[in-house]
């Protein structure tokens, strides 16, 4: 049996994760990328607005991509260049059931933004088929796989697999269903991590306050402390006993 590798566990725990979803995206696939905070951004027909970034580097992007609509992928990836330039990692997941945004052309030669990509891992993403993309540079290999080609390659198998099983885009309802679900699991994500970091700072100052209280207790001052108050209790309890 072919084991098909799990992109999330491949990746680095993000600081910042940006998630990039199309209207009425439900974000939960980028949710499965190990994160501290995520960023959920909603790009409408209009496309991506700087002003809806925050101004903060990311570790990681996800871009939930339709599954047959990789040229919007491509234009939001152009649109984010400036602010992922630092990026260390970029996913693309390809979503069957979100539907088509631009109903562009998704030959290769159409995507120019994927063209300064090279693909460098590709699996599931919380069960959606996904690519991990690398900036190509000077001294990349011959061999490297062209994101633009792959990244179509995959996009129509998907759209050819959901028309010949006859699936549906998901229901304006069903989405809407999707991102409450979403929502919650990204508000349940982060109390989990409020109080996983909580823990480790009641850790810290636990192991500092036993270090202090070993070095004060077997200190001289501490050993003098001790046996004063050992021998004012033996005093007391004899005074007790002779009355």
């Amino acid at each position: 049996m072919i084991k098909v590798p799990d992109i999330a566990s491949t990746l680095q725990p993000a600081e910042h994760l940006l998630i990039i979803t199309p209207p009425e995206g439900s974000g939960r696939y980028g949710l499965w990328v190990p994160f501290g905070d995520a960023t959920l951004v909603e790009v409408g027909l209009d496309g991506l607005s700087a002003a809806e970034l925050p101004e903060r580097p990311f570790d990681s992007v996800v871009i939930e991509s339709p599954a047959a609509d990789v040229s919007w992928a491509d234009r939001i990836l152009g649109e984010l260049d400036q602010a992922i330039s630092g990026t260390v990692a970029v996913v693309v997941a390809f979503v069957p059931e979100y539907a088509s945004v631009t109903g562009a052309d998704h030959s290769p030669a159409a995507l120019k933004a994927l063209r300064g990509f090279r693909v460098a891992g590709a699996g599931l993403l919380g069960g959606a088929v996904s690519l991990v993309l690398a900036r190509c540079s000077g001294d990349s290999l011959p061999g490297d796989a062209d994101a633009a080609v792959v990244a179509s390659a995959v996009s129509v198998a998907l759209g050819l697999e959901a028309a010949a099983g006859g699936r549906r885009p998901r229901s304006g309802a069903g989405q809407r269903a999707a991102g409450a679900r979403a929502a919650a699991d990204f508000e349940l994500r982060d109390e989990v991590h409020r109080l996983s970091a909580e823990l480790i700072s009641t850790r810290r100052e636990l192991a500092v306050s036993q270090r202090e209280h070993h070095a004060l207790r077997y200190s001289r001052l501490g050993r003098i402390t001790v046996g004063y108050w050992r021998l004012r209790q033996k005093a007391a309890s004899r005074v007790k006993a002779a009355i």
